[in-house]
């Protein structure tokens, strides 16, 4: 799959966002870069989704980051992502300094109840097993046959009214957690520890419209599969998730890096008494700031890009394949630059 098969929106959104001054980039892991198995000890992220995660996160101004609803040293182990990736675990609620909320007597003495009940709605039915984490307990259905899963899961719920547990319903799980667990505060204590300008979020479960509810102004959300969602865009799978994060790498590293971009020295500054332009060799207007030298930027190419405007006046090619001859000279006398541009096919 090439960048050219994801949404033509979704292209131009990433595009936009690569340019802010400090980026975000955050995903959850079940669904969204590593499949769903029947098994979850053998989700294995897809490659081009880490690769893609591990470069973001090389990058200046830039992080990158997991946010799980698995326990978090199940996450690094699985993920085998480098420590400049962040990794959230329990649906938000762990990070590497330990959880946001403490887990205090009460706390430990519940996560015990709810592990013994569970234990025994598992042992009932063929395929539900339970999956214990440092702060919640979740049952899983997905290799229980229709009918089994239904039940286990009613017989859940039913017991769970007395707990005061933090309920989250999931694909073919249920999770009770004895600590509040959000995946979108943890999306914004990210936002502030890093100073991020904007977020990117992929994700594929309900959990994660908790991170999609939380973005806002230049942020792009990404829900990946079917069912409702709050995010502004949507792909169908996790091949679709590597992807984009690496269309989201190119053109994060171009901006910053300054790929394509004309070298500064072969720049020429066009000033009068009030303004000044940055000029390219091939006429171009890449820079330039309107009425002052200090007021924004009416023509940004330099720094944004095409769609950051610029201004070009040239001739006319005579064929697509022979660009115009430039030729440049100084009047020292009149202290001008000159420029002149020839459309002389090459020669045999």
């Amino acid at each position: 799959m090439s960048a050219q098969d994801l949404p033509v929106e979704l292209r131009r959104a990433l595009s936009e966002v690569a340019r802010t001054p400090r980026l975000l980039v955050a995903s959850d892991y079940d669904g969204t870069i590593a499949p769903l198995v029947n098994n979850p000890d053998h989700a294995r992220p897809h490659p081009e989704s880490t690769t893609a995660l591990r470069a973001l996160a090389g990058l200046p101004s830039t992080t990158s980051a997991l946010i799980s609803g698995r326990a978090l040293r199940d996450l690094a182990t699985l993920s085998r992502l480098p420590s400049e990736v962040h990794l959230v675990g329990s649906h938000g609620s762990e990070f590497d300094a330990g959880f946001v909320h403490a887990i205090d007597g009460d706390a430990k003495a519940l996560l015990k109840t709810i592990a013994t009940k569970l234990s025994a709605i598992a042992a009932e039915y063929p395929g539900v097993a339970i999956e214990l984490k440092p702060a919640s307990v979740a049952l899983h259905v997905r290799n229980a046959s229709e009918e089994d899963a239904d039940a286990a899961l009613r017989q859940a719920l039913s017991v769970a009214n007395g707990w005061g547990a933090q309920v989250t319903e999931g694909k073919k799980v249920l999770e009770f957690a004895v600590i509040p667990t959000d995946k979108g505060q943890a999306l914004d204590i990210l936002r502030h520890q890093e100073g991020a300008t904007a977020a990117v979020f992929f994700g594929d479960d309900v959990t994660d419209e908790k991170a999609f509810k939380r973005l806002h102004g230049p942020d792009v959300g990404v829900k990946v599969g079917d069912g409702e969602t709050l995010a502004g865009y949507r792909i169908p799978d996790t091949e679709s998730v590597g992807t984009a994060l690496a269309f989201l790498l190119e053109e994060r590293r171009t901006w910053l890096l300054g790929g394509h971009a004309t070298p500064i020295e072969r720049l020429t500054m066009l000033a009068n008494s009030r303004t000044i332009a940055l000029v390219t060799p091939t006429g171009d207007v890449t820079w330039m700031c309107h009425p002052e030298p200090d007021s924004a930027a009416v023509f940004a190419h330099l720094l944004g890009g095409p769609e950051a405007g610029h201004f070009t006046i040239g001739p006319r090619a005579i064929r697509a394949t022979a660009g115009p001859e430039i030729h440049r000279q100084h009047n020292d006398r009149r202290n001008t630059l000159g420029q002149s541009a020839s459309n002389r096919l090459p020669g045999p």
